[in-house]
């Protein structure tokens, strides 16, 4: 359900396996009840973090790599408890990125690597544990990268992109490699630019671009393929707009914004790709200011601050109108210190009904 966008289902079942479990006797519970929990908890803190809410997603995703490890340390080293902690490491890992926490984004994608790298270099290494061990690798090069810690990033990155050129060649695993394998050619492509090496960017950006729409292709509605495509096109426009060519530059930074707005369609709470799509947007701008098309950069401003708007829009009318108090005939001073104690910061006058804002209103999103 995932790479389709079937997010709030996989929290909302992630919920429903957390209350089952929570729920039974102790004396039905056990180390694989257990593990069941932590999947579950796992799942739950995946899926928060998919939809750009870090925050949430902290909890569950500490309460899993806890149980993970009681698991290890009572002795079960399987390869399912490995699997899944090490996803939990790596889901951990980019939300601490999120969080500006990048020093902790590295040592704890470190972690899932030491733990993951074993297991994958095994002869019979399963498909699932491979391909985790290519995801951890990737995240581990974008962390890196961002830290700018540009050597170990290229080794991860080369890792990451040699697991999942193997894996093209599992039937069952294709898709999925291809859309990763296009998604880390996009952060190998920004490291090269950042380290010099530009004439490398072109070939390589040229395959994922083949690679992530012939995803998209062949499965309508895979969310991940979609998000492969829209980070390629958007790398593309970057090495246009560097390269002088600015009309090249504006029709990918379209093609980018669409494949964002496509993407919110289907996940329309997405905090990622809304992020995603307002950086389309503003290389769009950019392409546009350089060929000196000013008044419609400014259109596509009005056009980009209009949903914001009429966020806050919202939050000012049930602000003043939601849960007010029964009989308000009180003063003034009253009023306004109920609204402010609301977090929005808007009052009411008793005797006009006029709304004022004293304040400005929180920031739409979480972020």
């Amino acid at each position: 359900m995932e790479p389709t966008g079937k997010i709030e289902i996989v929290s909302g079942l992630a919920r429903r396996a957390l209350g089952y479990f929570d729920a039974l006797p102790a004396e039905l519970r056990d180390d694989r009840s257990e593990r069941y929990r932590a999947v579950a908890l796992s799942r739950l803190g995946s899926a928060l973090s998919a939809k750009g809410k870090t925050l949430e997603a902290e909890e569950p995703l500490l309460q899993a790599e806890t149980i993970f490890k009681g698991l290890r340390d009572r002795g079960d080293r399987s390869t399912e408890v490995v699997l899944d902690l090490a996803a939990v490491l790596r889901q951990t890992s980019r939300n601490a990125y999120a969080q500006n926490r990048s020093r902790a984004a590295v040592d704890i994608g470190r972690r899932g690597a030491d733990l993951i790298g074993p297991a994958a270099a095994a002869a019979d290494a399963p498909v699932a544990v491979r391909y985790e061990h290519g995801r951890t690798q990737m995240n581990l090069g974008f962390v890196l990268m961002r830290n700018l810690e540009n050597g170990p990033a290229l080794t991860s990155f080369e890792q990451a992109t040699t697991v999942f050129r193997q894996l093209r060649d599992v039937p069952e695993a294709r898709q999925r490699a291809e859309v990763m394998l296009a998604e880390t050619s996009v952060w190998l492509a920004e490291l090269l630019r950042l380290t010099g090496r530009g004439a490398e960017v072109d070939p390589l950006l040229t395959e994922a671009m083949q690679l992530a729409e012939e995803a998209v292709q062949r499965e309508a509605g895979n969310l991940a393929a979609l998000r492969s495509r829209g980070l390629v096109r958007g790398r593309l426009a970057v090495a246009a707009f560097d390269a002088g060519d600015n009309r090249k530059a504006e029709v990918l930074a379209q093609q980018t914004t669409a494949d964002w707005t496509e993407f919110l369609r289907f996940d329309p709470d997405n905090e990622t790709a809304r992020n995603n799509r307002r950086v389309g947007q503003m290389g769009l701008a950019g392409a546009l200011w350089r060929q000196g098309r000013l008044d419609e950069v400014v259109t596509l401003g009005k056009a980009m601050l209009a949903p914001r708007a009429r966020c806050e829009a919202r939050r000012f009318r049930r602000s003043a109108t939601a849960d007010w108090p029964p009989n308000s005939v009180g003063s003034r001073t009253r009023r306004r210190r109920w609204s402010a104690a609301t977090g929005c910061g808007i009052w009411r006058h008793h005797s006009l009904s006029r709304r004022v804002s004293s304040a400005r209103p929180p920031p739409c999103g979480t972020r």
